[in-house]
């Protein structure tokens, strides 16, 4: 993963040769159980106070924050902005205002089996931010830094949030590649429509601009998240081609990674070891073992109760069948599955004990039930449940692997909660970020003097 300035970068991060530490967040894959890891990862971010809108960047911009110092108040020039839309009804002779004069409070609220209240007001707002953005973009000049993709003639099942068939997802995947290859739309700031620009490039071919590397890789993201979600006797398999400017097709024939590395702390670090060792600059001078270079959070997304759940004398009576279903769960994929995980955590923890190294935080719970415990259960209070049982382990202990059972128990000489753990790793990853600024040619010099050294 090279990472080379560019002027249409909005934020241009560091490389680890400019600073200290290798940092990975790894989060397990584990279904409707993400929402619990969301739950973790939400409390992080919190505390890395991010960034996650234009008009914050410029309220920083403004306040003269030094991330920031090579760019003026209202410089939106250096801007790059990607929209994706979601889709969008057709707006024609869906409502009209002879038949909205008519409507009392109850007609904005259900009318034609949709809520025209909340459709006018999500509607009119993405329109108003696309028409604002663009106003910018094009009195610098500079429109090719913002790209809007979406389609605004919906109908039907097709324009429902929340219809989830098999048949309307698959027309929803086609509608999509469509309207890749139709061409890039503008806004016209006389007519305050969006607009297809003559003769100018698909939308598919805008985004080819970003894909620098590798482009056998360059799949549809509809066919990595089928691919990834492939999990066996959940989901069937995914196959999918992709094609290089060349010419060269390349097939894929995948299920859920999840089989072979649920927690894939372990295939990031060995991604990032496989380019030191092919000689990335972004890596220098750091050695392909320096694993105490490393910071690693890896956020699991719960399991179930190991008391009880299989024992070895039902287990050896089980058949193929036995083994596929039991109690309505699945004990070979949560077998492997958990065995892969909990196999990636003993390493891990092995290679930063043996080191001495705190920058290792692997936040787990281990003792699901009911419910919470499944990967496909996606009731409005079953969520719920998961995230009251995120926000419940944040107040918990620290948990390690201990070396000699392999079993996940908190640490006997760590004091603080998870929740505790990740403030201070916040408080690292702020630093790191300041002294790759500082170290930089491309950062601010003068920015991390107490702590650069």
């Amino acid at each position: 993963m090279h990472t080379t300035p560019s002027s249409s970068s909005l934020l241009c991060i560091q490389p680890p040769t400019h600073g200290n530490l290798i940092t990975i967040l790894s989060i397990d894959g584990g279904g409707v159980r993400g929402i619990f890891s969301a739950t973790i990862l939400a409390y992080l971010e919190s505390q890395l106070q991010a960034l996650v809108a234009i008009t914050q960047v410029t309220n920083q911009i403004s306040d003269e924050n030094p991330d920031f110092f090579r760019i003026k108040p209202m410089d939106y020039g250096r801007f790059l902005v990607i929209s994706i839309g979601t889709g969008s009804p057709k707006t024609e002779e869906k409502y009209s205002a002879k038949m909205a004069a008519k409507w009392g409070t109850l007609r904005w609220l259900l009318h034609g089996g949709s809520v025209p209240l909340v459709d006018v007001f999500t509607q009119a707002s993405a329109d108003m931010v696309d028409f604002h953005i663009s106003v910018v973009f094009q009195a610098l000049q500079s429109e090719q830094n913002y790209l809007r993709i979406q389609d605004d003639t919906l109908t039907g099942k097709d324009s429902s949030t929340d219809i989830a068939t098999k048949e309307n997802l698959d027309n929803l995947v086609l509608i999509g590649e469509r309207l890749l290859k139709k061409p890039v739309s503008r806004v016209n700031l006389e007519t305050e429509f969006s607009e297809p620009i003559p003769n100018g490039h698909t939308n598919a071919e805008a985004l080819k601009k970003y894909v620098k590397e590798k482009q056998s890789l360059d799949a549809l993201l509809s066919d990595i998240c089928i691919a990834t979600s492939a999990a066996p006797t959940y989901l069937p398999a995914h196959t999918f081609e992709t094609k290089t400017s060349a010419g060269q097709v390349r097939e894929f024939n995948l299920i859920d990674g999840g089989v072979a590395a649920n927690n894939p702390a372990l295939v990031a670090m060995g991604e990032v070891t496989k380019a030191i060792i092919r000689g990335n600059s972004d890596f220098f001078p750091i050695k392909p073992m320096d694993y105490g270079r490393f910071l690693v959070i890896s956020l699991g997304t719960g399991a179930g109760k190991d008391q009880g759940k299989y024992s070895a004398d039902a287990a050896a009576k089980w058949g193929v069948l036995g083994w596929l279903t039991s109690g309505g769960s699945t004990p070979l994929v949560d077998v492997f599955t958990q065995a892969s995980a909990d196999m990636v955590d003993l390493h891990i923890s092995a290679v930063f004990q043996a080191l001495h190294s705190d920058k290792y935080l692997r936040i787990q719970e281990d003792k699901l039930s009911g419910e919470v415990s499944s990967v496909d259960i996606a009731t409005k209070k079953n969520l719920k449940d998961l995230v009251k049982v995120g926000e419940g382990l944040l107040k918990k202990p620290v948990a390690r692997v201990n070396l000699e059972t392999g079993i996940f128990e908190p640490s006997n000489t760590e004091l603080e909660s998870n929740q505790e753990a990740l403030k201070r790793f916040a408080a690292l990853l702020s630093d790191e970020k300041r002294r790759r600024l500082a170290r930089s040619p491309h950062g601010m010099a003068n920015t991390y003097k107490s702590n650069a050294k």
